[in-house]
């Protein structure tokens, strides 16, 4: 038991790096993600919303390219990134 056990020792392994750096999305800076930067501050200004308002109504859309963009403005809204 005792060789078992110096033989499943994971305490050495090195410690996981990210792959991923802060302030990136898919391994992109945020600029190169971001198609069209302010399309949310102006649905939210049409809509006489927040920015974090239209991002939440935005994320349960039925069309993909929306739902996309306020699941995105969310995550940068509420600090996800």
């Amino acid at each position: 038991m005792h060789e078992w056990s110096q033989a499943t020792d994971f305490s050495n392994l090195p410690e996981r790096k990210s792959t991923m750096a802060k302030g990136t999305l898919f391994g992109k800076p945020r600029g190169e993600v971001i198609k069209h930067p302010g399309a949310l501050t102006e649905a939210a200004k049409d809509h006489g919303r927040s920015k974090i308002e239209e991002a939440d109504v935005e994320k349960h859309s039925n069309n993909p390219h929306i739902r996309a963009r306020g699941a995105l403005g969310a995550r940068f809204l509420h600090g996800g990134i």
